[in-house]
């Protein structure tokens, strides 16, 4: 009876056992604030925050807390913040209590964030995904839909004149065969600059040079150094490559004001490193975390695991780089 009474004593003055108090916490996964809410609620606490912005805790009335870092693996996550009721002091059992519980919240604080970005890098990828499907339906829409109408008016005044006028109607037969050449012709861009069919088999290099006569035709030089013969690679780093360079040359193409810029590739075992370069407009002033393009860039980057920078190149211009981490033969 004695040890009954003293367990129910303890928890009504000191709070629930580390034990049972770990389950509760283990399912407070909405935010840091439903698991603040839950250990101060069992362990009798006038309150109990969780922060992420470094050892030092906010004000509160109740005066300094008792403060536990929260490590999940190796990394540093976040602190708890613990500050007892008015008039009491937290004891050795509660501060236990705080020790044994700090790697479970620091577990789900770490999970937390992590569902976090993953919300937040989903509406990014749906974004550009949007983007990309905006600026494919202005291609089709401004250029090859009205071409094709042209070409079905012409086929139209054709057959007027094939039986009044064949030699006009013959001429004008050469213009729309010419006409619909040169649409197939932009069919075929449009398709391989979605996704080269060369990198289906690795090979950034013929990829590059599809680019680069792309863009030629269109007025910007595309200078590419690195090596004559680059070894295939595999298709998920060759596609990020690929697709980070498509997009710092097309930021080039409509905001550097310049034409042309400099492609470097770099293959070592162990990495390979694509920098974009121009002598343009450079970085606009400001933060640099917005656009469709970069966040294009940094999720095609983070999908193979490389690193990304954006930023100055010199005095003026632009510098891309991105650095994917190889896997040694």
């Amino acid at each position: 009876m004695r040890e009954l009474v003293q367990r129910r004593v303890d928890r009504l003055v000191h709070g629930e056992a580390p034990e049972p108090l770990l389950h509760q916490v283990a399912h407070s996964v909405g935010s840091a604030t439903d698991i603040g809410a839950t250990i101060a609620a069992a362990l009798r606490l006038a309150e109990v925050r969780i922060t992420g912005d470094g050892p030092q805790p906010p004000p509160h009335e109740a005066g300094p807390p008792v403060t536990v870092p929260l490590v999940s693996g190796d990394r540093l996550v976040g602190h708890l913040h613990a500050w007892p009721r008015p008039g009491e002091l937290l004891g050795t059992r509660a501060r236990e209590s705080l020790a044994v519980l700090a790697p479970v919240v620091a577990a789900v604080v770490d999970l937390a964030g992590t569902n976090r970005d993953l919300a937040r890098s989903r509406q990014r990828l749906a974004e550009v995904r949007d983007e990309e499907r905006r600026s494919l339906r202005r291609d089709l829409h401004d250029g090859l839909g009205p071409a094709l109408s042209g070409v079905g008016l012409g086929l139209a005044a054709t057959r007027n004149l094939l039986r009044r006028d064949p030699d006009r109607a013959e001429d004008l037969l050469d213009r729309l065969t010419d006409e619909l050449t040169a649409r197939a012709t932009q069919v075929r861009e449009l398709a391989h600059g979605l996704l080269p069919p060369a990198l289906a088999d690795g090979g950034l290099g013929p990829a590059l040079e599809l680019l680069r006569d792309q863009y030629a035709r269109a007025g910007l030089r595309i200078v590419v150094h690195g090596p004559t013969g680059l070894d295939p690679l595999p298709e998920p780093v060759a596609t990020a490559a690929y697709g980070v360079t498509a997009e710092a040359v097309r930021n080039v193409h409509r905001h550097a004001g310049v034409d042309s810029c400099t492609v470097s590739l770099d293959r070592r075992p162990d990495l390979l490193r694509v920098t974009v370069t121009d002598q343009g407009r450079g970085v606009p002033a400001g933060p640099t975390s917005h656009g469709v393009g970069l966040h294009a860039m940094r999720e095609r980057a983070q999908a193979v695991g490389a690193s990304l920078t954006v930023g100055s190149a010199g005095v003026r211009g632009t510098t891309v780089c991105l650095t994917i981490p190889l896997e040694r033969p």
